[in-house]
């Protein structure tokens, strides 16, 4: 988690920094008074980046890491945990992050709040969760419970081989927004309102135009639109300038991809500060498509981090195979997928001696020679991985008894014409090893047993040899 912080603190910086850059190209470029005017719109303008990034894209972007980091994977999927538990985990969410977390299973078609409520998902009476199901969006940003409207951040899960499982997400009362809302209109003098893709708003600076219960108004109820959309179905540009009873309005309209929502930030202009509109507009698309530059390399970084986070989880740092936790994982989806399966255990014959004589080090080199060898000599579809120690398992699925010990004399072969050189020696590196097959086998640990039978044989007979055991 202090990674996490500090990758944000980094976006957080890159934003204010690019914000600042432009409002000191503003200051010099426009002249003494009209330059004093426009400086300060684009100081008002600045917060509102910033209060969309605290307000809605890093709810949004804490829902979809968590997410996409699986760490809801075991509510879903260990049955051994409680109701209770599941509450309190939450719960931790809740305080760390300063947000409802919630969590709804399809296994018992129940839903689980970090404010330690729990209820029954019941079709007719439960609408949101039968009705978000059918979307066939996996993210979904929506308002929910009526009596006190939530903004939920939805994120369907699925299991390894892709079924529906659930719905995890992040709940923000619009209260909330509100009290945001209300603070940078007092401060900026700015309005703005968010609308969704079909047109209503959900979230506005305006107390008015905020949903009533669930029911939405809708931007076509805006006073001011019917005059923005005659102006923009004649031209382009994202901002227009609109004359209202209450005087004259700067309009500038957004798209909010990663919600597909719409943003319209309205900016009330004085007739002085109607002269600068046109730089005022250049700076505002300026500083929106730098943040969206921004938006896009975060999002690179991002998935480069879950990308190191999932080397660290599923891969032996000093072969590069798949560690154990990993083989298991594919081996139960491969059994799934295949209707026969082989295995081979490998163990490098006098490990130990190479360690005593020679050193760890000589031992590492002798562990990644090994690895070398044995992803030259598998098929594209086969898995190879560290078991432990000086044990390596690989997944032969699809294989036949002649296909997995056709594989197995490849990798002898290969391991034969190796050799490890040291400083002032050069090692030759032997290995034993134990073959099965099986059709219909979703048994890791007896799959192994005869793999492992047939490896003891190996060594009993001679070592550097391959015995085959049928199950």
């Amino acid at each position: 988690m202090p990674k996490k912080k500090s990758f944000h603190h980094i976006v957080v910086l890159l934003y204010i920094a690019i914000i600042f850059a432009i409002g000191a190209a503003a200051f010099w470029v426009i002249s003494d008074i009209v330059a004093s005017q426009s400086y300060k719109q684009q100081q008002a303008i600045s917060p509102v980046f910033t209060l969309v990034e605290e307000e809605l894209l890093e709810p949004m972007h804490i829902a979809k890491t968590l997410a996409t980091a699986r760490i809801y994977d075991k509510y879903f999927h260990d049955q051994s945990i409680s109701d209770q538990q599941i509450i309190q985990d939450l719960g931790k969410l809740e305080s760390q992050f300063g947000l409802g977390f919630y969590l709804a299973k399809e296994s018992n078609r129940k839903q689980y709040n970090s404010d330690g409520s729990s209820f029954d998902l019941i079709e007719g009476k439960v609408g949101w969760y039968f009705e978000l199901q059918k979307e066939p969006q996996d993210f979904l940003a929506v308002l929910g419970k009526r009596e006190d409207v939530h903004l939920y951040i939805d994120v369907k899960q699925y299991d390894e081989i892709g079924n529906f499982i659930g719905f995890v997400g992040i709940a923000k009362s619009l209260k909330d927004f509100l009290t945001s809302f209300r603070n940078f209109r007092q401060a900026y003098g700015h309005e703005f309102v968010f609308t969704n893709s079909r047109d209503e708003i959900v979230l506005s600076s305006k107390e008015k135009w905020l949903p009533d219960g669930l029911h939405l108004s809708t931007v076509n109820d805006l006073p001011w639109f019917n005059q923005f959309r005659r102006k923009q179905l004649a031209n382009s540009e994202r901002s227009k300038l609109i004359q209202t009873d209450e005087g004259e309005l700067l309009i500038s309209q957004f798209d909010i991809e990663a919600l597909d929502w719409k943003l319209y930030v309205i900016t009330p202009l004085s007739e002085r500060q109607s002269e600068i509109n046109k730089v005022f507009i250049f700076y505002v698309f300026i500083l929106f498509a730098l943040l969206f530059i921004v938006y896009k390399v975060v999002q690179h970084f991002i998935r480069e981090y879950l990308q190191t986070i999932d080397n660290k989880i599923n891969y032996d740092p000093l072969t590069k195979l798949s560690n154990r936790h990993h083989l298991e994982q594919q081996f139960s989806l491969l059994s799934e997928e295949y209707q026969q399966i082989g295995i081979i255990i490998v163990d490098i014959d006098h490990f130990k001696q190479v360690n005593d004589t020679h050193g760890h080090n000589a031992g590492d080199l002798v562990l990644q020679m090994l690895a070398k060898c044995l992803n030259e000599a598998i098929r594209k579809q086969d898995i190879a991985g560290r078991w432990g120690g000086d044990e390596f398992v690989i997944l032969l699925p699809g294989s036949d008894t002649d296909n997995a010990l056709q594989i197995a004399r490849r990798c002898k072969e290969l391991l034969a014409k190796e050799r490890v050189y040291l400083s002032q020696s050069s090692l030759e590196i032997y290995a034993s090893f134990g073959v099965t097959t099986a059709k219909n086998m979703h048994n890791l640990t007896a799959l192994l047993e005869v793999a492992d039978k047939a490896l003891y044989q190996a060594k009993n007979d001679g070592r550097n040899r391959i015995c085959y055991l049928s199950i």
